[in-house]
């Protein structure tokens, strides 16, 4: 099998192999063919450093988060790095770059993240004075960009056409920037993959970011904060797209046109994971019918609406559950939000339509009060998700709205590949009991749980239940 060395052990190996070439002599060894031996050890030593330098070079520069180490590359004297900010001192020459490109060609994700030295307007001023007509990362795939960096602009010209993904932070509201989104859709034939992203809601944002993506026919990921219709025609069929996610899904910003020319089944197609953020939970439930035909396998949903009552939170799940297709669906996230001081309970009644879904395997709820369910309910859920391999339910505990250790005793039985538990128990209302016979097939696969025990009125109880029944359970 092959393996990899690293740094510390190649080294060691090199100097290894240069100490058993000079160290003493062998008695027998002719002292005439020592001078030779080692003039062939330091000649392979720099032929095996010139071959492993290009590949070094290349893993020392693949990922750069900053501009300045590239830049750094041009003449001495030509730039200076001064309390943070790096600036051009003297004009540049065309061949002054021809270093710069030495090492470029090299990058294969580029991240501007801004932690490092600021760049003066004499960077970009110089860049287009003298750089030559070529993409100064023509190798770059990966690329994440902030809309307040000087360079911004310049990025359709400086990127090559292998960029495959793309996330850009709109840190900004002036439209300067946004004629440069656009231009990348255009410039990038391969993009597969982008992200928008930052505070920008405003019409121009969403007009530019959509003139961006509706240039693109082979997106497998879009990340966007809103979408105006148009965008959202375009992208529904895509016939490649498997992850979409959009920030906030505001129904006053949104909306939702026919799209005659569609059909139902050839909407979202291929979209295997969804990620919603949405100021109300209708949008969501307008939302969800056309992904009705889509083999969505990932549902994560949050909504910052304060609800008063859990008619939503039902109406929600139901639309869930009749809009994912049963074969397919395996991971459900849901967060929601309530009003202070809200006493509705929600119920098992509410979660019960997503126990349609046989194949699911991460069910995560974070509901903001009460969730009323019983040992009877955690049975249910355990028989109709054999698959399970999370189950976390955080909510408000209430103990008598909430289950006794025994329902532990279910998932235990009927979920064999169930690892991560999170759920509150009421260890009160355990009533005196024989530990019935160990079934034949126990869980032990749980290594992680978060049990929101009452206080245990009966330890040795609750302790003898669980040694039995999940002996592989770690606290």
């Amino acid at each position: 099998m092959h393996r990899c060395w690293n740094v510390p052990e190649l080294t060691l190996t090199i100097l290894n192999n240069i100490d058993d070439h000079n160290g003493p002599p062998a008695p027998d060894a002719v002292e005439l063919h020592q001078p030779l031996r080692r003039s062939q050890t330091l000649a392979s030593l720099a032929q095996t450093c010139r071959k492993l330098s290009s590949p070094a070079l290349n893993l020392l520069w693949a990922a750069q988060h900053d501009y300045v180490p590239l830049l750094s590359r041009l003449p001495a004297g030509t730039w200076e790095l001064d309390d943070g900010h790096f600036n051009i001192v003297r004009p540049l020459r065309v061949e002054d770059w021809q270093r710069v490109f030495a090492y470029s060609g090299r990058i294969n994700e580029f991240l501007d993240t801004g932690d490092g030295p600021k760049l003066d307007s004499s960077v970009s001023d110089a860049m287009l004075a003298s750089l030559p007509p070529r993409p100064l990362l023509p190798k770059v795939r990966l690329v994440f960009c902030r809309s307040s960096s000087p360079l911004f602009s310049h990025l359709p010209t400086l990127l090559g056409a292998r960029v495959s993904a793309i996330r850009i932070d709109l840190e900004v509201e002036d439209s300067w920037c946004f004629p440069a989104v656009r231009q990348m859709a255009s410039r990038f034939p391969s993009l597969e993959r982008i992200q928008i992203d930052g505070n920008c809601t405003t019409n121009a944002d969403l007009e530019w970011g959509g003139a961006c993506v509706t240039q693109l026919h082979d997106l497998r990921l879009i990340t966007v904060r809103a979408l105006n219709s148009n965008t959202y025609r375009h992208i529904s069929g895509l016939k490649r797209l498997e992850s979409l996610t959009i920030r906030s899904l505001s129904a006053h910003k949104f909306v939702f046109q026919p799209r005659d020319n569609l059909t139902p089944s050839l909407r979202f197609s291929a979209l295997r994971k969804l990620v919603i953020g949405a100021d109300a939970l209708d949008s969501i439930c307008t939302f969800l019918p056309d992904v009705c035909q889509a083999p969505l396998e990932r549902v994560c949903i949050s909504a910052t609406e304060l609800l008063s009552s859990s008619i939503s939170a039902r109406y929600l799940m139901e639309g869930i559950a009749t809009n994912c297709s049963p074969s397919h669906m395996m991971s459900i996230r849901l967060t929601l939000k309530a009003v202070q001081g809200a006493t509705f309970r929600f119920t098992s009644e509410d979660i019960r339509p997503v126990l349609n879904l046989p194949n699911l395997k991460h069910v995560q709820l974070c509901i903001p009060t009460v969730c009323s369910m019983d040992d009877n309910f955690v049975q249910e859920m355990a028989i109709a998700w054999p698959a399970l391999e999370e189950l976390s339910i955080f909510c408000s505990y209430r103990p008598s709205d909430s289950p006794t250790p025994l329902a532990l005793v279910s998932l235990a039985c009927y979920c064999p590949h169930l690892h991560h538990v999170g759920l509150n128990v009421d260890a009160t209302r355990i009533p005196l009991f024989v530990v019935p016979p160990i079934p034949r097939q126990i869980q032990c696969a749980v290594v992680r749980w978060t049990v929101g025990f009452s206080s245990i009125e009966q330890p040795d109880a609750v302790a003898k239940l669980l040694s039995a029944f999940v002996p592989a359970w770690k606290i």
